[in-house]
């Protein structure tokens, strides 16, 4: 079959590898770049170039089982990651003095002064009953805000600080943080109320943007068309139509559509029966988020003993995070959302602006309905907002499992899928 796949971020990319060779594919990415929330960038410091991801960077060996073997079968390997630690300082953008300054771990590096008081014990407190929600199952639907309120958390700087993690996270403001999923908002950081060291995550050093390339280097039949956005759909027999922006027809059996939720709407428009699907599409709310590198430290905390991994301004009703690279690279590299902020970074290196997923509980309502259309008539939806929450793993996890749905005899997705062995070649 030939299957047209709209989107060459990480979602798309991994379906047409995974296709590749049992059915030919047609990647069509509206940007001249493939890669989507993958965007990394090269940064010559000290005579060497430094890898820096602007968009999605998190990854863990263990905690992303299906990521991890993915790298692998495309030669990535252990001495490729180095290691984050998750410390953290959250400080108010008035303040001289931050409310919290979290562990790190043995051998930071540098002298830390850890501020573990009243704000971190609730803000550990609240991490132990979230462990026990994940624990429990305890269902996505419900708001943040109603296990607050069953927690008895005063209004005020103790409800900010509990939502301000979330809200910087997701790019959302602290009063929308409170009606997120309970679960998705706190799952990114269970673990996090350790008193000894702060839990780690990984970086790929040659940014996470290097696996994009690699997929994309290792397509056979398929073919990629950057600076090609498709803006309708068709049925046309058993198959369909796709047009882009250039007016072109092009003509495939099946279509995969690896794009946000409201592209994806425009996209299925001019299809017959259309509206339920629509409607669906239309329930997962995105945020603008922009984010800035920069060598200025303008919103660390004044002394360097308070300075963490990850440290989160609370403003007024927002928040916003910076990442210190000085940790992993011994640089004074920063990311920073630059959303809200009202004083801008000096020394900028990059600017990059993406579209958040807000998960909020009517967005697992969507992802259940949206599950009902799934191969319907030969039409997909892989990305991260399909099931779960927004990660390189849950973008892989969805890629797979339409790949296996379109070619379930593929090597490929039998090697990445069904076998615990060690990768193969399979390309």
């Amino acid at each position: 079959m030939r299957i047209g796949i709209v989107g060459g971020g990480m979602a798309g990319l991994v379906t047409a590898w995974l296709i590749d060779g049992t059915h030919e594919a047609v990647v069509f990415e509206a940007r001249e770049r493939i890669g989507g929330n993958a965007r990394s960038v090269s940064v010559h410091l000290g005579g060497e170039p430094v890898w820096f991801d602007l968009g999605t960077q998190e990854i863990s060996e263990e905690e992303y089982p299906l990521n991890s073997r993915l790298m692998r079968f495309h030669g990535f390997r252990k001495r490729d990651l180095v290691e984050v630690p998750g410390s953290r300082t959250v400080l108010r953008e008035d303040g001289e003095d931050p409310l919290l300054v979290g562990p790190h771990g043995p051998n930071a590096g540098w002298t830390r002064s850890e501020v573990l008081g009243e704000h971190w014990e609730r803000l550990a407190a609240f991490l132990r009953h979230a462990w026990r929600w994940d624990e429990e199952e305890l269902d996505w639907e419900i708001p943040l805000v109603d296990m607050m309120d069953s927690l008895e958390v005063p209004e005020g700087e103790p409800r900010d600080l509990l939502c301000a993690l979330p809200a910087a996270l997701f790019g959302c403001d602290l009063r929308e943080a409170g009606r997120l999923s309970a679960r998705a908002a706190t799952a990114p950081f269970l673990g996090g109320d350790d008193r000894e060291r702060a839990p780690a995550t990984e970086n790929l050093r040659g940014g996470l943007e290097s696996l994009a390339w690699a997929l994309a280097t290792d397509l056979r039949l398929a073919e990629i068309r950057p600076g090609t956005g498709i803006i309708g759909v068709r049925a046309r027999g058993s198959g369909y139509e796709l047009v882009d922006t250039a007016g072109e027809v092009t003509e495939v059996d099946a279509v995969v559509l690896a794009v946000p939720p409201p592209v994806a709407a425009g996209i299925v428009a001019a299809l017959d029966d259309s509206s339920e699907l629509r409607r669906t599409l239309g329930a997962f709310p995105y945020r603008e988020v922009s984010y800035a590198l920069h060598r200025d430290p303008s919103y660390m905390p004044e002394k360097l003993e308070h300075w963490s991994t990850n440290n989160v301004t609370i403003g007024q009703g927002w928040s916003e995070s910076t990442t210190w690279y000085g940790a992993v690279h011994g640089m004074d590299v920063f990311k920073s959302q630059v959303t809200r902020r009202t004083v801008r970074p000096r020394r900028v290196l990059a600017r990059e602006t993406f579209e958040q997923l807000i998960p909020t509980p009517e967005v697992f309502r969507a992802q259940a309905r949206l599950s009902e259309f799934q191969g319907c008539g030969g039409l997909y939806f892989a990305g991260h907002y399909t099931a779960g929450i927004d990660s390189q793993e849950t973008t892989v996890e969805s890629a797979s499992r339409v790949a296996r749905m379109l070619a379930p005899r593929s090597p490929r997705v039998t090697a990445l899928l069904d076998t615990e062995e060690e990768p193969a070649d399979v390309r």
